[in-house]
């Protein structure tokens, strides 16, 4: 048998018809690769061959790696625009300024034979925010793979091994890296009309037949070191019709090892809110600055992006003005977010104990239902995706509202579209359990059927831009 650098260097004199040959195979790996790194960032390929895969995710700034001679020879001449490196993962990489946002390695890790050692030297390539995108071969193909190989239908894979995913999860974990979303797809790797879109778009995802599919992955970040620092805090608190509500959010306010600063975005109210949000805010001196707008549009969701948008501090954090949620439990949320253990932290109600009249028994059935399908949809512990109290960093945010026409502006709650955009940044999700209260001022502004038919239409939407490709 030979070894990987004679194998790779055979396959790079004859790449152009292993690819034409396999076209449907490398057109479902771009087009999940594409979905999952947006255009215009700095990426790394390693493992990057004749380059085709870095030029269709139109980096910024791009660098390929590569231990193959012919690979390298043939990439820099398509594509003089990228850096295209010659070295070998399972040593020492030479230092590259790279900066990356995302460095990916398609299939690479079957052919390691010291997937530690390379996650580690790969490390070196990686920075706190940084994506790490891995794919591998599904056991369950070899056989298959190697009859076509016999046959002389596939590509021969000189694989060093074909380790679980549960054994490769081990190892990525070993290697210091922190999973956050772990899956498969691509039931069919060859192209039947009809066929094979309805099986690898469809089929696939289905939680049996998913174990099926050739392709798993791994997205995975640096396991962060818990260092804590004191980053300041934006609290939103959306309103309308909450004059009661307003003086208590002040009063119970939190604070929080960095700055804090209070906005307060008032929605076509009829009960006074604007007015007793002007009267308290100039009630007494609060400690911390307090902003106020009117909302020209409709629904929490425009609320909520009104103030963040006005937001000048690192955090951005939002509390309901039901209160319901209790303002004494938001340190929680900036601990997890301050410590890097998240990026995009929100409550669960679903956990403790709740008052009473807290959640009437069909949103309760409704929270429990949509908690399971966007578990489903996003490969992230989902349990309760409709707790108002959400906060994630400023800059983060910046990312997902640049990137927020892939879904459009279809939420008026707020709730799915920072969930959905967190889930396609690949940003490290957790929740916090918290206590849910009975409404002391007020009544509810939800209408279970009008606006459960309205979310369970906002799923099968994301559904279609997220899971089904």
């Amino acid at each position: 048998m030979k070894n990987h650098l004679e194998h790779f260097e055979d396959i790079a004199k004859h790449n152009d018809v292993l690819r034409k040959k396999h076209m449907y195979y490398y057109s479902q790996i771009i087009q999940w690769l594409t979905y999952i790194i947006p255009e215009n960032q700095r990426i790394i390929d390693v493992g990057c061959g004749d380059g085709v895969l870095l030029e269709k995710l139109k980096p910024s700034h791009g660098i390929g790696i590569d231990f193959s001679h012919g690979f390298i020879q043939k990439a820099r001449a398509a594509y003089p625009a990228f850096q295209f490196v010659l070295a070998d993962v399972t040593k020492p990489i030479p230092p590259i300024e790279a900066n990356a946002d995302y460095v990916y390695a398609i299939d690479l890790v079957g052919y390691l034979q010291d997937i530690q050692s390379a996650l580690e030297h790969i490390s070196k390539l990686c920075n706190t925010h940084t994506r790490l995108v891995l794919t591998k071969t599904n056991p369950f193909w070899g056989p298959i793979f190697r009859l076509g190989s016999w046959l002389g239908i596939t590509q021969k894979r000189n694989y060093s091994n074909w380790l679980t995913q549960k054994q490769c999860q081990g190892i990525i974990e070993l290697a210091g890296y922190e999973i956050i979303r772990q899956d498969t797809f691509m039931l069919m790797p060859v192209y039947i009309p009809f066929v094979s879109t309805f099986l690898n778009r469809y089929i696939s995802h289905l939680p049996l037949i998913k174990k099926l599919s050739l392709v798993e992955y791994f997205i995975c970040r640096q396991r962060p070191i818990s260092k804590m620092h004191a980053p300041s805090v934006s609290v939103i608190i959306p309103a309308r019709n909450e004059r009661g509500n307003m003086l208590p959010a002040l009063e119970r306010m939190p604070r929080f090892p960095g700055a804090l600063e209070v906005i307060f975005v008032e929605g076509h109210s009829t009960d006074g809110t604007w007015e007793e949000i002007e009267r308290v805010a100039k009630d007494r001196d609060w400690g911390f600055p307090i902003k106020m707008f009117k909302q020209t549009g409709k629904g929490k969701g425009d609320a909520v992006r009104l103030g963040f948008a006005e937001a000048s501090n690192d955090i951005l954090m939002i509390l309901d003005a039901d209160l319901t949620v209790m303002p004494e439990e938001l340190p929680r949320f900036y601990t997890i977010l301050a410590a890097g253990r998240a990026e995009y932290v929100h409550g669960t109600r679903l956990v403790y104990p709740m008052e009473g009249k807290a959640m009437r028994p069909l949103n309760w059935l409704g929270n429990k239902f949509f908690g399971a399908v966007l578990t489903f949809l996003l490969g992230q512990t989902m349990s309760d995706t409709l707790c108002g109290t959400k906060c994630m960093y400023r800059n983060q945010y910046a990312r997902l509202a640049a990137g927020r026409g892939y879904f459009g502006q279809f939420d008026p709650f707020g709730d799915f579209d920072l969930i959905f955009g967190s889930a396609k940044l690949s940003l490290k999700i957790a929740e916090i359990p918290v206590h849910y209260k009975d409404r002391v001022y007020g009544s509810t502004q939800i209408n279970r059927f009008r606006d459960g038919w309205l979310l369970l239409k906002m799923c099968a939407f994301a559904a279609r831009k997220m899971l089904f490709l």
